[in-house]
């Protein structure tokens, strides 16, 4: 159910062929949604040229929780049953679960409470 309203175009960024601007100025293609069992969520996006480490720490976080709010607002905000939002933004298409070591990328994970992403610091 979850899967399928992200994937079914029900906001902009879940449009896997859609372009999404974020606060850093970077722009990201939604590559996966996937299910991950117990009401939690991975949303993979793609931004060519990407470098974390190139990024403002604080910039690429901005970005993270952009991405979960939009996510959340496009299954329906307060109005769902889900635990946890895992964002993350590759340098190019890869195959999850599938070490390799010339994809750069980031991850963040989010508690979501009252229609809201929380930031887990890890």
């Amino acid at each position: 159910m979850i899967y399928a309203a992200l994937t079914t175009g029900l906001a902009g960024p879940a449009q896997a062929d859609e372009a999404f601007a974020l606060p850093s100025g970077l722009t990201v293609f939604l590559q996966e949604v996937l299910d991950e069992g117990a009401g939690d969520l991975r949303v993979r996006y793609v931004a060519e040229g990407f470098d974390p480490a190139r990024l403002d720490p604080e910039l690429l976080l901005a970005d993270m929780m952009a991405l979960c709010q939009i996510n959340l607002a496009a299954i329906g905000g307060e109005n769902v049953d889900l635990g946890r939002i895992t964002v993350s933004i590759a340098d190019r298409a890869a195959e999850f679960g599938v070490l390799n070591t010339d994809v750069r990328q980031s991850f963040e994970a989010f508690t979501i409470a009252d229609g809201t992403c929380i930031w887990e610091a890890f």
